[in-house]
């Protein structure tokens, strides 16, 4: 089994500013770090949506038992 390969925050902010800020293609970017356009894509998402807050990460979040 393969495992999980984990990207600091440092390193999803640059890849994101490369793609916002340097108007390069999501492809161009994620080829040139190694990474999938897949996960460029889904930090490109949370970034936008939550701001740099979007790029930690969500391991171990507590919830409360008011969930509906």
């Amino acid at each position: 089994m393969e495992r999980k390969v984990k990207y600091n925050y440092e390193f999803k902010l640059r890849c994101i500013g490369e793609v916002l800020n340097k108007n390069r293609s999501k492809e161009s970017v994620a080829v040139e770090n190694g990474i999938s356009p897949t996960n460029l894509g889904r930090w490109l998402n949370f970034y936008v949506k939550y701001g740099k807050q979007g790029l930690l990460s969500r391991k171990n979040q507590n919830y409360s038992s008011d969930l509906s």
